[in-house]
């Protein structure tokens, strides 16, 4: 909850805000009222926190995430998000916030109490609070009422500290204005793409430039590796052809599993369903088939000696391919990802095991290997010069950019440093703080370019994407109109929450650092 107030305060006006009312607080001192534990996970200035309450406040939010997922949380959820030291930092926040309060002098009378169980509507019947109700939601909760009346008496002080403090915050004449000026306040720039493929007839290409390309990055242009395999395969769709399933069997099967023929629109009769129950029943009995005739031949592989001399007995169909990469497998292997996948991990001369795949059964054996190699550059020179024009093209187009920035920035008129360089003047279209999406331009350079001013137009450097250099400058303000007041209500109270949320996030930084808080790291584990 408090986590997700966190701003930073920087503005003259919220930063004496701040000030104020730390000043309030070393005056009054912040200090604890309860002795710790030696048990407790965290003592914040003497007052424990005991396992106790930060196991009940863990289980209560992942009680909660639970329920958002539908009963159960993802794998790794918990250690995604940290929630373990995010429930620890509420419970220290709190008593952050619950300490200052007393010493503020905040009370919470005993009525004040009262009332604020009496308006739960979890204790109410037709509207009016029952006393009967309430005794028994707490015990079903194995909760006492002195217990939930100390925990509703800390929440009211955590809500009237949190009032307080907000009542710091205000927001000043004439600030709407300025802030609204300056998110909606619009801006447009000229500038200027610089891309390699403009200046590829630029680049010269020489047998010497190319030899020294590709010596320094030889190891892009290393082969892939490459196996050559035979291998046997007992597919599914083969024993499938050979079965028959009885009706009786396939009656106990739908008896037995009736759930899977059950939708929203209703349940399937055994007729409605015999064809599914039999193509079921059809590929269960054909993959034990499979397995056996596999398993066998296995056997009989390492009695021979060899899948080839067990080939030579007759008793199987040996397939053979010549060398292939990983990426292109023959077309008999084109979906067999399975069987492409174990031959690029098996070595030369190595006999895989039985290898399931969707179609069936299969076993191979690598006949050879072909490592991956540097070949000479002649063989790939095609590919090399391609790269090296490429990348000579791109530091071209850099260094004209730079260049171009460079004689803008010394006083050249931003449209003949464009056009001395070959390239074409663009203008953007309207864009601001609030409204960036219509622009094609990156948004790194959107972000940059509102930096930008009539005094400061231009950019320390060029901005570059995708390979793309990007020279601009500011060219045009267009301040916002009438609709301010038409907004103004809702970006006033916008403001002020975010003042609120800052003041309050910076009490309790200061508090953090004023105060002693020591966590027991043995009992978060």
């Amino acid at each position: 909850m408090l986590d997700l107030l966190r701003r930073k305060a920087q503005s003259p006006y919220l930063q004496g805000t701040v000030l104020m009312i730390i000043v309030v607080f070393v005056f009054w001192g912040v200090g604890g009222n309860n002795s710790g534990a030696r048990s407790a996970i965290a003592t914040v200035n003497d007052q424990a926190i005991t396992v106790q309450e930060y196991q009940e406040a863990f289980n209560q939010i992942v009680e909660q995430y639970r329920n958002q997922f539908g009963g159960s949380l993802p794998d790794g959820f918990i250690e995604a998000f940290n929630m373990k030291q995010q429930v620890l930092n509420e419970l220290i926040q709190k008593a952050l916030l619950q300490q200052g309060g007393e010493e503020m002098g905040i009370f919470i009378s005993d009525m004040e109490v009262q009332k604020a169980i009496q308006s739960m509507p979890i204790f109410q019947n037709n509207g009016v609070f029952d006393a009967l109700r309430y005794k028994e939601v707490l015990k079903g909760s194995r909760l006492t009422p002195t217990k939930f009346e100390a925990g509703t008496r800390s929440d009211l002080m955590v809500s009237k500290v949190i009032q307080r403090l907000q009542s710091f915050s205000q927001v000043l004449p004439g600030e709407i204005e300025d802030r609204y000026a300056y998110e909606n306040s619009e801006i447009r720039v000229d500038y200027a793409v610089f891309q390699g493929s403009s200046f590829i007839s630029q680049v010269e290409v020489s047998e010497e430039k190319l030899a020294e390309f590709f010596e320094k990055d030889k190891t892009n242009y290393k082969t892939e590796p490459q196996v050559k395999i035979k291998y046997i395969s007992f597919p599914v769709k083969d024993e499938m052809e050979q079965i028959t399933i009885d009706a009786a069997d396939m009656a106990s099967y739908y008896e037995q599993n009736k759930a899977q023929f059950t939708s929203p629109e209703g349940a399937q009769s055994l007729d409605e369903a015999k064809d599914r129950i039999e193509i079921t029943l059809k590929r269960q009995e054909a993959l034990n088939r499979s397995f056996e005739k596999a398993n066998k031949a296995y056997e009989m592989i390492i009695l021979a000696g060899s899948l080839a001399k067990f080939a030579e007995t007759g008793e199987i169909s040996l397939s053979e391919t010549d060398f292939f990469l990983r990426k292109s497998p023959p077309e008999a292997l084109a979906t067999n990802h399975t069987v492409v996948n174990t031959a690029f991990h098996l070595q030369k001369g190595e006999l895989s095991s039985l290898i399931e795949t969707p179609q069936g059964y299969s076993i191979l054996f690598v006949e050879d290997v072909k490592n991956p190699e540097v070949p000479p550059l002649e063989e790939v020179k095609a590919a090399v010069t391609k790269d090296f024009t490429d990348a000579e093209a791109k530091s071209l187009a850099r260094a004209a950019a730079e260049e171009a920035l460079k004689a803008a920035r010394e006083g050249s008129s931003f449209t003949e440093a464009i056009n001395a360089a070959g390239q074409t003047l663009k203008e953007s279209p309207y864009f601001s703080r609030t409204n960036r999406a219509a622009n094609a331009l990156p948004p790194e350079l959107i972000a940059q370019s509102l930096g930008l001013t009539s005094e400061k137009p231009y950019p320390e450097n060029i901005f570059e994407s995708e390979g793309s250099f990007y020279v601009f400058r500011f060219k045009e303000l267009k301040e916002p109109g009438q609709e301010i007041q038409q907004d103004k209500e809702a970006f006033e109270t916008q403001m002020l929450q975010a003042k609120q949320a800052e003041v309050l996030d910076a009490w309790l930084d200061h508090l953090m650092k004023q105060g002693q808080v020591t966590i027991n790291e043995k009992l978060m584990n």
